[in-house]
């Protein structure tokens, strides 16, 4: 049986659990191999094996300080699960930390306290090694080979030591992210309540307080970009700000390898460059590693735009000093790069709406208005797609056809896709509590008024039917083909006294509005 795979990136469409592990045989074998010889080495290694698949480190961001405890993950998964031992001991130099901490944990397991554990290992009891120490107990404890009784045992055996607090209070945060995460992916947190309910339950678990429940953030980066949770999904639970989810967004690689350019094509395109232009990606790529892990294709997509512009490399790195060097958020300051003079905008409509434009100058074209429940229900990678499908439209409009990269446009999509779905977060509550249309079809027919509504309310999708203002149908949106079937029998089902002519026209007006789906059409509003 053949298994699905992602249309972005190439990746197989495994659980989250089989896509690391899969990950990690591949950089396992790699270094095996003879890969790398280093710790250094072995961490750069990781990270391009991550980029190839398009994964973030079990923190759910792409940190040097992440993958640094993915090493823990791999050597515990190729010790533990793989029978890798004698295979390991070539790699000596590379997993150094993870053997002192491995054995020092069984020592521990065995009743040993944890000074005496890491000496008997060859470490001390210090807030680097309780660091270590503990990110391999994570390590072991999300493959299954540490029970939450064990991990626990751990905790309060290194709280005992008064060292490595602020390590212990993380990995107590990090740990129940995971686990509400993992609930939230099976469906068992349905409302905010029982999230914060199994938030003190974990707390509790692992012998913290209410100081160690993990922020929603943290849970949101855990759930989107570990487990693959939809947006939308988490953030019915999960209250993240603005400033948070661009944060995330900026710090989570697989996001720009996935939307703007795979590791495949970033190598493809770097072997066709000429030495100046590849001198200029890779002083790009370190102007703005400082700023993201997605470095890479970031740095590429410009690249491109600047080429097609005709600048050359020593201009193209001036104007992105330029970019780099105004104020704002990065998502703001990588907006502000143009297009022969087009730089893309968003502006927020009444009624929880977006127009996206293309602006030069005195010039505008519109690309297209999303609403902000269409934002929550794509989340950012469908957004993007969608906004990416309008951007082509509207370069032909503004005149750049063949002067917009395509890996440019994928970069502007999801700049603006990110902007739209973090001023949504913020709306989110909103959304969930008061009914929103999102489209209306109206018509009059002898004096009678009939409208059909496309609406919003408490998170579900309804078609509500009214014949003169008055309510006579409200129907659950999903397939569109039962929709419409349904909608057929109510009207068919009407009062006697409402005429054929008005079910015909009914009928009608709900069928062109099952038709659109909410899509272009009445700018969506809030009913008074």
């Amino acid at each position: 049986m053949l298994t699905p795979v992602c249309r972005a990136c190439g990746c197989r469409l495994l659980s989250a659990r089989e896509r690391r592990v899969e990950a990690l045989v591949d950089f396992l074998g790699e270094l095996l191999g003879g890969g790398a010889t280093t710790r250094r080495g072995a961490l750069k290694l990781l990270v391009e094996v991550y980029a190839r698949h398009c994964l973030e480190p079990l923190v759910g961001v792409s940190t040097r300080g992440a993958f640094e405890r993915e090493l823990a993950l791999a050597h515990a998964l190729a010790e533990r699960g793989l029978g890798l031992g004698e295979e390991l001991e070539e790699l000596a130099e590379v997993f150094w930390v993870e053997r002192k901490c491995e054995k020092a944990l069984d020592a521990l397991l065995a009743g040993a306290d944890p000074a005496e554990a890491l000496e008997s290992s060859g470490a001390v009891l210090s807030e680097s090694w309780v660091r270590a120490l503990l990110g391999y107990a994570r390590a072991l404890h999300h493959l299954g080979y540490v029970s939450d009784e064990e991990l626990a045992s751990i905790l309060k055996a290194v709280e005992r030591t008064g060292v490595g607090a602020h390590a212990l209070r993380f990995t107590r945060k990090l740990v129940a992210a995971h686990k509400l995460a993992q609930q939230i992916a099976s469906g068992q947190l349905t409302s905010r309540g029982r999230k914060e309910r199994s938030e003190r339950v974990l707390a509790l678990l692992y012998g913290g307080g209410s100081e160690d429940k993990p922020p929603d953030a943290l849970v949101w980066q855990v759930a989107v970009n570990v487990y693959g949770v939809s947006e939308r999904a988490v953030l019915r639970l999960l209250k993240v700000k603005k400033n948070q989810l661009e944060k995330i967004a900026v710090s989570s690689a697989s996001w720009w390898y996935r939307g703007v350019a795979s590791l495949s094509e970033i190598e493809k395109a770097l072997s066709q460059l000429d030495k100046p232009w590849l001198r200029a990606y890779r002083d790009a790529v370190k102007q703005l590693s400082g700023l993201t892990p997605a470095a890479s294709p970031i740095a590429l997509a410009l690249l491109e735009q600047a080429a097609l512009e005709s600048l050359d490399p020593e201009g193209f790195l001036e104007k992105l000093s330029r970019v780099l060097g105004s104020e704002g958020s990065l998502v703001e300051r990588l907006l502000a790069w143009d297009a022969s003079g087009w730089s893309a905008s968003l502006l927020p409509l009444p009624g929880y709406a977006f127009e996206v434009r293309l602006l030069r100058g005195h010039e505008m074209v519109i690309v297209g208005r999303v609403h902000a429940w269409e934002v929550l229900e794509a989340g950012v990678r469908g957004l993007c797609e969608k906004l990416r499908a309008r951007m082509e439209v509207a370069v032909s409009e503004a005149r750049l056809e063949g002067r917009a990269s395509p890996k440019w446009l994928r970069l502007v999509s999801m700049l603006l896709a990110l902007r739209i779905l973090s001023t949504a977060c913020e709306l989110s509550p909103t959304l969930g509590r008061h009914p929103i249309v999102l489209a209306v079809e109206r018509a009059e027919v002898g004096g009678v008024k009939l409208s059909a509504e496309l609406m919003v309310e408490r998170w579900k999708k309804y078609l509500v039917l009214r014949v003169s203002g008055r309510e006579v149908a409200r129907l659950r949106v999903g397939d569109p083909g039962k929709t419409e079937a349904k909608a057929a029998r109510v009207i068919k089902n009407l009062p006697r006294d409402v005429s054929p002519e008005v079910r015909v026209k009914l009928r009608e007006l709900a069928e062109r509005l099952i038709a659109r789906r909410g899509g272009a059409g009445n700018q969506p509003q809030q009913p008074a």
